[in-house]
C-alpha cells in the first residue's frame, strides 16, 4: 500500500483528537495522486472528501488492514507500527509550521530512501512540503556492506604490506650502517698495523702508535675513520 500523510514540523499529526492543521489543496493533490487506484480513508478523515465524493474513496475504520498493493490510504489518526513491511511508498505533506501534538507519525524515515522532493503553495499556507519515500532495498544494502568490507579488507592489506616493506628496508639501513662501521674499524686498525711496521723499518719505538691513541683518545687516523670510535693499535 501506498500512505500518505500530513504532518508539522516534528512529525505531529493530531492534537486532542483534532488535526493540527489542514488544505485543500492537499486534498486536491491527494485525489490526483490516487487517480486509477483505490483512496481507502478512516471515517475520522471522510468530512475532507466530502465536497469531491470521490467513487474510487473506501471508508472503513479498519483500512489499513483492507487496503491491497497499490492502494492508497491516506492516515490521519492511526499508527502505523507493525505496517512497516507492507508499506510500498510514503508520502508527507509537510506544513512547514509547528503544532502542539500528542499524535505523531511513529515510522522510522532513516530506514526509507527519500525519492522525490516538491514544494508548492497552499490554500492557506504559503509553503507545503511533499516528501516521497520507498523501503529500502535490503538486498541491495548488503550487496553495498560486503562490497565495502571487502574494500576495506583490501586497503587493510595494502596498509599491512606497506608497512612490512618500510620495515624491511628500515633493517636493511640497519645493517649497512653496521657494515660500515665494521669495515671503518678494520680500516682503523689496518692503517695501524702498517705505521708500526713503518716505524719499526725506521728504527722508531714500535708502540708510539699505541700512545698517540691513547695520548688524546684520538688516533692520528681518525680523520680517516667513518664514525668508529678510535681504535688502538696493538702489536
Amino acid at each position: 500500500m501506498i500512505v500518505i500523510v500530513c504532518t508539522e514540523d516534528r512529525g505531529g499529526m493530531l492534537f486532542n483528537n483534532r488535526r493540527v492543521s489542514k488544505d485543500r489543496t492537499v486534498i486536491q493533490k491527494i485525489l490526483e495522486l490516487s487517480e486509477g487506484k483505490k483512496l481507502w480513508i478512516h471515517p475520522f478523515s471522510e468530512k475532507l472528501f466530502e465536497q469531491e465524493h470521490p467513487e474510487n474513496c473506501c471508508v472503513d475504520e479498519n483500512f489499513l488492514e483492507k487496503a491491497g498493493e497499490g492502494d492508497i490510504c491516506f492516515v490521519e489518526n492511526q499508527s502505523l507500527k507493525g505496517t512497516e513491511g507492507r508499506i510500498e511508498k510514503l508520502i508527507v505533506f509537510g506544513w512547514n509550521r509547528a503544532y502542539p501534538f500528542d499524535l505523531k507519525l511513529d515510522l522510522d524515515l532513516e530506514q526509507m530512501e527519500k525519492t522525490a522532493e516538491e514544494e508548492f503553495a497552499g490554500y492557506s499556507h504559503e509553503k507545503i512540503t511533499r516528501l516521497q519515500y520507498r523501503k529500502k532495498d535490503r538486498a541491495l544494502e548488503r550487496i553495498v556492506e560486503e562490497e565495502g568490507r571487502e574494500v576495506l579488507g583490501e586497503r587493510a592489506c595494502i596498509k599491512s604490506k606497506r608497512y612490512r616493506s618500510k620495515k624491511e628496508r628500515l633493517e636493511k639501513d640497519e645493517r649497512q650502517q653496521k657494515e660500515k662501521k665494521k669495515i671503518s674499524s678494520h680500516l682503523v686498525f689496518a692503517d695501524c698495523i702498517a705505521d708500526r711496521r713503518l716505524r719499526i723499518g725506521n728504527g722508531e719505538p714500535a708502540d708510539r702508535c699505541h700512545n698517540a691513541a691513547d695520548t688524546d683518545g684520538n688516533s692520528r687516523y681518525a680523520g680517516r675513520n667513518t664514525g668508529a670510535k678510535s681504535s688502538r693499535c696493538f702489536g
